[in-house]
């Protein structure tokens, strides 16, 4: 599967395939940027690796510290990356 068109609340919850990487690049708002995440997880594999993008903005950002926070991800480095003034996280589940 590819990128996914629609509205994400409605679309992820709808797969039954499990990924080894998720890019999320969705709603900018706080809540669905945390819905966003919870699907997400439930369909990565165990080790898989998230990339949240847009994590300059201040509470997309928080939402990946506090699911690290829960022991639910890790940060995952790759080195230095540099994406401009649009940052991106890169987080393994445990």
């Amino acid at each position: 599967m590819g990128i996914i068109l629609g509205d994400s609340k409605i679309e992820l919850p709808k797969i039954d395939k499990l990924y080894d990487v998720i890019h999320i690049d969705g709603d900018h708002t706080y809540e669905n940027a945390k819905i966003d995440m919870d699907n997400s997880i439930k369909l990565l594999k165990p080790n898989g690796i998230i990339i949240f993008d847009d994590t300059n903005l201040e509470y997309l950002n928080k939402i990946c510290n506090e699911y690290i926070n829960m022991g639910l991800l890790i940060e995952y480095q790759f080195g230095k990356l540099d994406f401009g003034k649009y940052k991106h996280r890169f987080l393994q589940k445990v």
